[in-house]
């Protein structure tokens, strides 16, 4: 409800004709995301809005409008990538690691790491045991939000694999945090064994898979 009166007199103030049209295509999302931009943009206030307001009754050029200003906004910040870059970039890295590390993750035996289409559903990255697949891996790039259905989607493609594979990895970036103790209830709920969850932090000086639960022994994960 708070979001909503904070969208609805954000409108009101910087684009009064759009507020009182009521046929205007204009979403919660929308407006929130125009009201962030306004604050981190505040020397170009004007002019942003002198450019929406003329796309704005256009919802796929105004769209286009904010995601080039909230681009900005991000690069004038040093934060911005693009999010496949981004996602391409941890999984890189990620593999790179596994690769020279693979023996001190999985001991001894007939281990090599490809890319996930040995499996189904496809995973990001797959350990192979002698010739078949035995750990599918999914990696999860940084991200500003999680919703609890993205959770609960990811643990469904995971229990899909155990007939496959014998273990499910998770490897996030650090930004996944937070978000732990959600994956932890949610597999919970769903029963799923045979997952273990680690963070991955590329820029670490000493990269390394942190387990979420100290307590797994070198066993449990491999």
């Amino acid at each position: 409800m708070r979001k909503v009166l904070v969208a609805t007199e954000f409108i009101r103030l910087h684009f009064p004709d759009v507020f009182l049209n009521g046929e205007q295509e204009l979403t919660l999302t929308d407006a929130l995301k125009m009201r962030t931009i306004f604050t981190k943009n505040v020397d170009q206030v004007e002019k942003m809005t002198a450019e929406i307001l003329e796309s704005i009754h256009n919802n796929e050029s105004f769209k286009k409008a904010i995601s080039a200003y909230e681009k900005a906004a991000a690069v004038e910040a040093g934060g911005y990538i693009n999010p496949a870059q981004k996602a391409s970039s941890f999984r890189s890295a990620l593999r790179l690691h596994l690769e020279e590390n693979l023996a001190d993750y999985m001991g001894p035996g007939d281990f090599a790491l490809f890319g996930g289409k040995v499996v189904t559903p496809h995973a990001d990255l797959t350990i192979m045991r002698n010739g078949l697949p035995h750990v599918a891996i999914e990696t999860r790039p940084g991200k500003r939000g999680v919703q609890v259905r993205e959770i609960y989607e990811l643990l469904g493609v995971c229990g899909l694999r155990l007939k496959p594979v014998a273990k499910n990895w998770i490897i996030c970036d650090p930004s996944w945090t937070r978000y732990l103790q959600q994956i932890e209830k949610c597999r919970s709920d769903v029963s799923l064994k045979g997952l273990s969850v680690g963070i991955f932090d590329p820029d670490s000086s000493r990269p390394q898979v942190s387990w979420s639960d100290s307590r797994q022994s070198f066993a449990d994960k491999n």
